[in-house]
């Protein structure tokens, strides 16, 4: 995946944008239990295994994206932020690929990006232009009641 893929990736993760969803609307059925009693736990295996090795790894991640310098993440999302506006392309995609033309837009969203910012505009008339326009899907599908 390019590095500019990664920057909406990175910026989403580092924002933790969320939905709520009206649990009539959810999909159940790609739950085995009901989502408020799954436990989701990891088997332990041997001491020195892959596994084990990978579980600390991600333990420590997990610590410091809760104990992140602050002043850093905050220079780091502005230099992203940044550099989406400044390299989105003519048609409003960024790099012309795929992954980018839905991320870059999701991305600056998170940070408070209206719908009807034109930087967004563009970049959801491009991913339109890819999908809808290619005839993969009716542009009526992505039309939703509250505009988001």
């Amino acid at each position: 995946m390019p590095l500019l893929a990664l920057f909406g990736l990175m910026m989403l993760q580092a924002k933790k944008p969320t939905v709520s969803v009206d649990a009539r609307q959810s999909v159940l059925e790609l739950c085995v239990e009901p989502p408020h009693r799954t436990k989701f736990t990891i088997p332990r295996g041997r001491l020195l295994s892959l596994r084990n090795l990978f579980y600390q790894v991600d333990k420590a991640l997990r610590f410091y994206d809760g104990h992140h310098i602050k002043f850093l993440r905050t220079q780091a999302i502005r230099r992203v932020e940044d550099w989406l506006l400044e390299h989105q392309d003519a048609n409003g995609s960024w790099g012309g690929i795929q992954p980018c033309y839905l991320l870059s837009p999701m991305a600056l969203k998170s940070l408070g990006y209206r719908i009807d910012h034109p930087v967004i505009l563009k970049g959801v008339n491009a991913a339109r232009e890819l999908i809808w326009d290619l005839g993969v899907f009716p542009v009526s599908t992505y039309e939703t009641e509250s505009g988001d």
